[in-house]
């Protein structure tokens, strides 16, 4: 099967990745209570844009066991993400943690800022985990974590997101709160 476009609303009723299929006629596989399985391997086989048969030897020539390729219905090969696709994530999806992070900001009236050079530090960092778009968020986190503390304490009114240089190695500027507001306070 070959995947794309882009769905149009959100009436997925069991958790899982879902795929939007080219033709609705060729997803004729049914799904059952417990929604659908996803496994991620990167392999070397198979041609670039088209579409080819996999077998369930194919996996198991990386390591796979029989047992749980039979436990698969149905196997989809996909093409590993570009970086370009990545940015493209990082840049326009509602669920990119760039945007939630700018929303969760916002909210917080803390001012949020990052460059180009930032968002192809982030994909270059996600491709080199070599899970797709699923590790920008980890990615994400362990560029900012470090700072979200200080913001949340209110010591802090804004952050700019850099790539890092070498002398030392943070990827956010903070910017300091004329005066403190923090988000927890004891009582």
């Amino acid at each position: 099967m070959y995947g794309g476009g882009k769905f149009t609303t959100q009436n997925k009723k069991l958790p899982g990745a879902y795929m939007n299929f080219v033709s609705a006629s060729k997803a004729t596989s049914t799904i059952g209570e417990r929604g659908v399985a996803a496994l991620a391997i990167e392999c070397d086989w198979g041609v670039d844009t088209g579409i080819f048969t996999v077998t369930a030897e194919d996996f198991m020539k990386y390591g796979i066991m029989r047992e749980l390729m039979g436990r698969f219905s149905k196997t989809i090969a996909m093409n590993p993400l570009e970086k370009e696709d990545i940015v493209k994530i990082l840049k326009n999806s509602d669920f990119s943690p760039l945007n939630t992070y700018k929303k969760l900001f916002e909210m917080l009236q803390v001012q949020f800022e990052f460059n180009d050079d930032f968002v192809e530090y982030i994909a270059d960092l996600a491709i080199a985990k070599k899970s797709g778009a699923r590790s920008l968020k980890t990615v994400f986190d362990d560029c900012i974590s470090s700072a979200l503390f200080r913001i949340f304490a209110g010591e802090y009114s804004g952050i700019s997101l850099v790539k890092p240089d070498e002398e030392n190695g943070k990827t956010y500027v903070l910017t300091k709160a004329k005066n403190k507001k923090g988000l927890f306070k004891r009582k």
